[in-house]
């Protein structure tokens, strides 16, 4: 498979100087991951996915800001910006083993995603997961760079910072 997209799946609440230009973003450019009309009011502070490509104002401050911070992730994938979002929200609800009823789970906060690629996921969630990206990149939980995830490699593999 050969990466024809780059997007970034962003925290609106953990990345305010982003707000401004991600809000203004419609499909193809970008979307909101939660539905629209039901948060409609919180739509300025959720998460967004951005294909980066068809934004390169926001892509440029992304590959020297965002990538390193914990308010986002970068996806590498074939998928269109409107099929990656279906396959991100199907991870919205997880069922834990101690808990009566499905959660919410915050499969859009790089914290999260990390820790869950590194060990939180059986194989086969992470691979469920992982499945029709090339490759996953998040920041390094130490902030010294980025972590990269592969469907079929080793869990982690260092990155340098920057770039």
């Amino acid at each position: 498979m050969s990466s024809s997209h780059t997007y970034g799946v962003i925290d609106l609440a953990s990345a305010v100087d982003f707000r401004s230009p991600v809000v203004a973003l419609s499909p193809p450019k970008g979307c909101s991951l939660l539905d629209e009309e039901t948060y409609f009011d919180t739509l300025a502070v959720g998460p967004w996915l951005i294909d980066l490509d068809l934004c390169p104002d926001i892509g440029a401050v992304w590959r020297k800001e965002v990538r390193d911070r914990s308010c986002g992730y970068t996806v590498f994938t074939d998928l269109a910006l409107a099929d990656l979002r279906r396959h991100l929200r199907k991870f919205a609800l997880a069922e834990l083993e101690d808990a009566p009823k499905p959660v919410f789970f915050r499969y859009f906060d790089a914290r999260v995603i990390r820790t869950f690629l590194t060990g939180g996921f059986t194989d086969a969630q992470r691979a469920q997961f992982l499945a029709p990206f090339d490759g996953l990149e998040v920041a390094a939980a130490d902030g010294t760079g980025t972590q990269y995830f592969e469907p079929d490699a080793a869990p982690v593999s260092a990155v340098a910072q920057g770039g």
